[in-house]
């Protein structure tokens, strides 16, 4: 095993650390500055000959770049990590952004891709780059790999935006020990700076970044941090006073030279830049500039310099209702934790914009002076503390306390991975982390409606109870596929008014029967990812699988786009054609419930090809003839007499050499003297009519209700070939109660939308108001027992 970091991947910067001696220290990067800032770029340069230069930036020289290459360098890409490209938030800051942000070529509306220099990346892909160049900075610094990690994200990061991130750590070559919330991250850096915890502190991490603002209460005891509660803001952060300043400095351009620069991506990536160093300027100063020279021309064609003087107080009244957000934010938390003000011990302020005097200022009226810390560095605790988890990881804890028989020495005593306390001098080794979910998690069913499994800061991961169990079911007869979307957040009036934290979908057996129970079970992991199981009431597993947005979701679209035109070409198809695209079907379906969605597309692109292709085809035909009367001499030999089935045998020959040749000419004659010789009593016809009804029109809806009448048929299917041709009287009673029984329970708005009755047409989206049959439903009442479910 290599060396084991800790990192706090930023929206604007990114920290790496590491334990190796008694105290977590920072990790300089490879230009020797404590922070790596999260961009990554293009450089383009034309040599001579015109011969084209181009290298991948990332860091201080993307970042330095930048207003060269305004719409080939990629800013603040953790805001988009688990995002689609529908996503409203998305559409407001992509004004923002200099870089285009599309919808993937290869993928759908729940995912997205920023471009540079025309190529489509994912904000993994960027955000690995980033990765990737903190781990080859981290072995610069330490001569040896690093291998392991310990990721931050804020505590509000959703499923979708976790996983993200533990993709893209992948990718950059880091195995990912865990995932841990960056306000824990930082109060363990606290706990380790201020000495002994015997007595117990209630803590509030105040953690405003460059994209996200989290508050944490944690009760912090001998080494044990029990989160009692988290709030945040995914969309509040740095970025927004940031944005305040540009805000301001376009204004002004346009009071003062008449000028629209949002436009010019060269200036407003300039001004970018400047506007962030004018706000970390304030941190000290009373005043700061803006200045952009001579990337705009006025009217008149002369260049413009736009030197903007802001104050203190004016950039104080501009970034006001940012902080004032997150100060309802920290009543919100304190309050929902059962708190006061007086309850909290300590003030922890993490990330870098808590450096903006306004902000301490704040949190100092708010709490006092004397309980707002600033030891840790905000810039680095959340790094510092995501270290000293790595450094607990593995097979072994080394002991870097102080030498019992020697101060100026370590202990350096290698402990086993689940000592608490150092073998050889005694001092704690081990932080205990509890878990808490940051918000509800829940379901969504018809009618938007959401249903709870994980209350707010329910403990998770070994703390956690037995999962909940809810049970749904199926709206509509033979339903083979289910959607589960789960989301997060606590406004109990929708499910669409909280946080999407993924989607699951599981493919159901075929004929099942309306309003089939569902049981899902839904739990949170030791890492935070919530995690699904789905089981009929025979206990047979579903299997759903949460998808992502990229293959699996072309899939699933894939899936929805065939079953409306299986259901719409259906009735047109013969029997046999039916039975191919049956057959294609349920192997597209187990692909991708094998997750093997690329063969999955492919099988159905071949059912969209069979499904559309036109019916009558003389080949074909043919073909389906010498089947027919195969089958008759399989199975309905008995009504035959000897000769009949040898005329039968040659004339399949006959037909079969005809095909073989492709000798068109004579086809039509040899299927003209086949159908002659299948002349067969009415009593076979009707044979196959019941069979047909039974197959076709009950089957799908009640499989048990089939098996009785064709063990009924079957019974008359003896008599007659035991000579009893009297038996034939049965069949017509038989046929009328085969269609009696299929409009019974084949009910005529089967394929009508549950919510306004309108016409489906076999599509999943209700195309006159949009509702979802896929999603399963509440309504429980009327629900089979669960022997009238299980499939035979």
């Amino acid at each position: 095993m290599g060396k084991k970091i800790g990192i706090d991947l930023g929206t604007t910067n990114s920290v790496a650390a590491i334990v190796d001696g008694p105290r977590p220290r920072v990790l300089d990067n490879l230009e020797a500055n404590s922070q790596t800032p999260s961009v990554v770029g293009i450089k383009k340069r034309k040599k001579k000959k015109n011969a084209k230069y181009e290298e991948t930036l990332i860091g201080e020289t993307a970042l330095d770049n930048f207003p060269m290459a305004p719409i080939d360098t990629i800013t603040s890409v953790k805001r988009l990590m688990g995002r689609g490209i529908a996503d409203p938030e998305i559409e407001k800051i992509k004004k923002q952004f200099s870089y285009e942000i599309v919808q993937p070529s290869d993928g759908t509306a729940e995912s997205i891709r920023v471009l540079m220099d025309g190529v489509e990346y994912s904000p993994i892909d960027i955000s690995a780059k980033i990765l990737g160049k903190i781990k080859k900075d981290a072995e610069y610094r330490l001569g040896e790999e690093v291998t392991h990690a310990v990721v931050t994200v804020p505590a509000y990061f959703s499923q979708i935006q976790k996983k993200a991130t533990h993709t893209a750590a992948m990718k950059a070559g880091l195995k990912v020990i865990r995932i841990l919330d960056e306000p824990t991250a930082a109060a363990i850096a606290f706990g380790l700076d201020s000495g002994d915890s015997s007595e117990a502190k209630t803590i509030l991490v105040y953690d405003l970044g460059g994209g996200t603002f989290d508050i944490s209460i944690l009760m912090w005891a001998n080494d044990v941090f029990a989160p009692l509660n988290l709030e945040g803001d995914m969309w509040l952060g740095g970025d927004n006073f940031d944005q305040a300043l540009i805000d301001a400095a376009i204004q002004h351009v346009k009071e003062e030279y008449e000028v629209d620069p949002t436009s010019n991506k060269r200036f407003m990536a300039t001004l970018r830049k400047s506007a962030r160093a004018a706000k970390e300027r304030l941190v000290a100063s009373r005043s700061a500039d803006i200045i952009v020279a001579g990337l705009l021309r006025d009217d008149d064609g002369d260049l413009i310099d736009v030197d903007i003087e802001v104050t203190r107080e004016e950039f104080d009244n501009m970034i006001r209702p940012f902080v004032d957000r997150t100060e309802h934010l920290v009543d919100e938390a304190i309050r929902n934790a059962n708190l006061s003000n007086d309850d909290i011990d300590y003030v922890l302020m993490a990330g870098n914009s808590t450096t903006v005097p306004l902000v301490q200022d704040v949190m100092v009226n708010k709490f006092g002076p004397d309980k707002v810390k600033r030891n840790i560095h905000p810039k680095h605790c959340v790094a510092l503390g995501a270290a000293v988890i790595a450094a607990r990881a593995g097979e072994e804890i080394i002991c870097y306390a102080e030498d019992p028989e020697d101060p100026l020495r370590e202990c350096g005593k290698r402990n086993p991975s689940d000592a608490t306390a150092c073998e050889r001098c005694g001092e704690p080794l081990g932080i205990s982390i509890g878990n808490v979910a940051p918000f509800s998690y829940g379901t969504q069913t018809a009618g938007d409606k959401y249903n709870i499994f994980i209350k707010k800061n329910d403990p998770y991961g070994d703390e956690a109870e037995d999962p909940v169990v809810n049970t749904f079911c199926t709206q509509k007869p033979n339903q083979r596929m289910i959607s589960i979307p789960v989301y997060g957040g606590d406004n109990l009036e929708k499910a669409s008014m909280n946080e999407k934290q993924g989607e699951a979908f599981a493919i159901l057996p075929p004929g099942l029967q309306k309003n089939t129970p569902v049981h899902i079970k839904l739990w949170l992991n030791a890492n935070g990812y919530f995690e699904l199981s789905a089981q009929l009431d025979d206990g047979s597993d579903l299997n759903p699988w949460i998808i992502h947005g990229e293959s699996d979701q072309k899939a699933v679209e894939a899936l929805q786009k065939m079953e409306g035109l299986i259901e719409e070409k259906a009735r047109e198809l013969p029997p046999e054609r039916r039975q191919e695209l049956d057959r294609k079907r349920e192997a597209a379906f187990e692909k991708v419930k094998q997750e093997r969605f690329k063969e999955a597309l492919n099988d159905i692109e071949d059912i969209q090809e069979v499904a559309s292709s036109p019916s009558f085809d003389l080949k074909e035909v043919a073909e389906q003839l010498v089947a027919f009367a195969q089958f008759i001499l399989y199975e309905y030999q008995w009504i035959l007499d000897p000769n009949k089935s040898y005329q039968i045998n040659n004339l399949i020959s006959d037909l079969k050499n005809a095909l073989e040749k492709g000798d068109m000419e004579n086809l039509e004659t040899e299927m003209k003297n086949l159908e002659s010789a299948l002349r067969m009593p009415q009593f076979f016809w009707d044979i196959l009519e019941i069979k047909g009804g039974v197959e076709n029109r009950i089957r799908p809806f009640d499989p048990k209700k089939a098996n009785d009448l064709l063990a009924e048929l079957q019974a008359v299917e003896d008599d007659l070939k035991a000579g009893n041709l009297s038996a034939t009287s049965a069949l017509p009673g038989l046929k009328e109660e085969v269609d009696l029984i299929a409009r019974e329970i084949t009910p005529p708005d089967k394929d009508i939308c549950p919510d306004c009755q309108a016409k489906l047409g076999g599509k999943r989206i209700c195309p006159a108001c949009g509702y979802d049959t896929w999603v399963l439903s509440n309504q429980q009442s009327g629900i089979p027992s669960s022997e009238s479910i299980r499939r035979l």
